[in-house]
């Protein structure tokens, strides 16, 4: 039996649940690394909201002197308001952000690329170490088809010795005692 080595070995690597894992790990830290260069970005914001208002309710007095206000109605003179247009409001603005000395960002991006760099560390042992199982492996699989070949001729040996043997029993040469044992 021959086990070819390179193909153990490469089904181990697309295999094993331990380089799953580190990939998986690898991808994350590629993800924060690339969101940490992008904290150091300028950010463009563009940002607008409408708003339309429909009022009305039961008039309360307010103010000193009381007076009632003028936005006094039922619910559905509020729906008529609201879809009259004449309480509206919008509001439209941008925001720029320019990062000049984001120490926040740059500290992110520095842990970033650490954890990118122990991740592939981490990819790389576990081949390593999933290389040295296949190897180990393999290396015992071929041991023991050599044990077992060398047994096997071993075996063939003693029952020519055992024929022997019995042949010199049957010319008087040993005794019965020595065949057993033997």
């Amino acid at each position: 039996l021959h086990i070819d080595r390179r193909v153990s070995l490469n089904r181990a690597l697309e295999h094993r649940a331990e380089l799953r894992s580190a990939r998986s790990v690898l991808v994350d830290s590629i993800l924060e690394l690339r969101n940490a260069r992008n904290q150091k970005l300028p950010t463009f914001d563009l940002f607008g909201n409408y708003f339309l208002r429909g009022l009305g309710g039961t008039g309360q007095p307010v103010g000193n002197p009381p007076q009632v206000s003028r936005f006094s109605g039922s619910y559905n003179d509020a729906l008529d308001i609201l879809t009259s247009g004449d309480f509206y409001s919008f509001v439209v603005g941008f925001r720029l952000e320019v990062p000049l000395a984001n120490r926040a960002a740059e500290a992110r991006l520095g842990r970033s690329e650490s954890e990118r760099r122990r991740a592939m560390h981490g990819l790389q042992e576990a081949a390593t170490e999933v290389a040295l199982d296949v190897e180990e492996a393999v290396g015992n699989v071929d041991s023991a088809f050599q044990r077992v070949a060398a047994a096997h001729l071993a075996k063939e040996l003693a029952d020519e010795n055992l024929d022997q043997e019995r042949r010199r029993f049957e010319l008087g040469v040993v005794t019965t005692t020595d065949v057993l044992n033997f």
